[in-house]
């Protein structure tokens, strides 16, 4: 019988480039809008993303309609409440309606300030919060 190794290619044990965009999908964020509600908040997958525009239907060719509605994308839970990700127009607005402006302004500022961040940026503030 033959033996098989199985050799990793990663240097200094860090992670993959497929371990990274793995973990990064999984990494959810928690903010609190000023209604009180515990929002948790997670980027889309691609997938999830062409998903969401197609559940648009003629309006998902509307730059400033997805603007507004993309909050909707990001929010896994809301007060512990499991949100499953909206894959129809009537989810979506069905979503949009239950957060209303305090729950997408606080998604806005969580995305901006955990998912948007551009990856070097948010390794220096981890290693800061050390």
């Amino acid at each position: 019988m033959a033996t098989v190794k199985i050799e990793s290619f990663k240097e200094n044990n860090e992670p993959t480039a497929s371990e990274k965009i793995l973990r990064k999908s999984r990494e959810t964020f928690s903010i609190k809008d000023d209604l009180g509600r515990l929002l948790k908040v997670r980027a889309p997958s691609y997938l999830e993303k062409t998903d969401f525009i197609a559940a648009l239907g003629e309006r998902g060719a509307l730059e400033g309609y997805i603007t507004q509605v993309s909050p909707a994308m990001y929010v896994r839970e809301i007060d512990g409440d499991p949100i499953t990700f909206p894959t129809r127009l009537s989810e979506v607005r069905a979503l949009l309606q239950r957060l209303d402006e305090e729950g997408v302004s606080a998604v806005i500022k969580c995305v901006v300030e955990n998912i948007m961040t551009n990856d070097i940026e948010k390794e220096a503030k981890d290693r800061l919060k050390k």
